[in-house]
């Protein structure tokens, strides 16, 4: 009896050591370039916002687009770069998505390129309306200004006043 139990204890420890590992977890992409706040879109997401830089979708917006999307509607329209791309469900009863991007391509912008780091920060106001700075920080984009892309997004409590945005560039 006891042969046996060893014979099927070594054989399920055979078995367990033929089996191939698990694959890694894939690391993370380090996107400097793109700063979420209470979110996380998907690669689609972030190349449909890309997308609308490409076609200067926004460009009498420029240097800067930004939106406080509060409904269903605005945020679909926002990612209507292509067909199936279906941003993450957001429950805008309770929350606002805060989003930006640059929008200039094409002209030249005093911002940064090479960007390493992004932060947002978010503060009401005295009249009760907010305010959200973004600091981007990468190199000078030479005489003829920054040209790379990029974004930002937060999720936040439902905001129902305005929201200015604030724009500052750090260079290395």
């Amino acid at each position: 009896m006891k042969i046996i139990i060893h014979l099927l204890l070594f054989g399920l420890i055979f078995v367990n050591s033929c089996r191939s590992p698990a694959p890694p977890a894939p690391e993370p992409f380090e996107m400097p370039y793109f700063n979420q706040v209470n979110i996380n879109f998907q690669e689609n997401e972030i190349q449909c916002l890309l997308d609308h830089w490409y076609t200067r979708t926004y460009d009498e917006e420029n240097p800067i687009v930004f939106r406080v999307i509060n409904d269903a509607a605005a945020y679909n329209s926002f990612f209507s770069c292509k067909q199936g791309i279906v941003p993450q469900s957001i429950d805008f009863s309770k929350n606002s998505l805060l989003i930006g991007m640059k929008a200039d391509l094409g002209k030249p912008v005093n911002s940064p390129v090479n960007i390493r780091k992004m932060v947002q920060n978010l503060s009401q106001v005295e009249n009760g309306d907010y305010l959200l700075k973004v600091t981007v920080a990468g190199r000078q984009g030479g005489a003829e200004g920054g040209g790379e892309w990029f974004g930002f997004t937060s999720l936040v409590p439902k905001i129902q006043g305005d929201v200015k945005l604030e724009m500052k560039y750090e260079f290395d």
